[in-house]
């Protein structure tokens, strides 16, 4: 997990967190978004290697 904070939004940050599939192929990566300390959104991306 990763926490990052936003420069272009007031007190604003996001964490990420990545999982990898056991097939090490693929992954899912979620960002949930806070602002003003309360959840603000989710970023869900799941991403597969060619």
């Amino acid at each position: 997990m990763l926490r990052l904070d936003r420069r272009d939004v007031a007190d604003a940050y996001y964490v990420e967190m990545i999982v990898l599939a056991a097939d090490r192929r693929t992954r899912a990566r979620t960002w949930q978004w806070f602002q003003g300390g309360s959840p603000w959104k989710w970023t869900l991306c799941n991403e597969e290697r060619p």
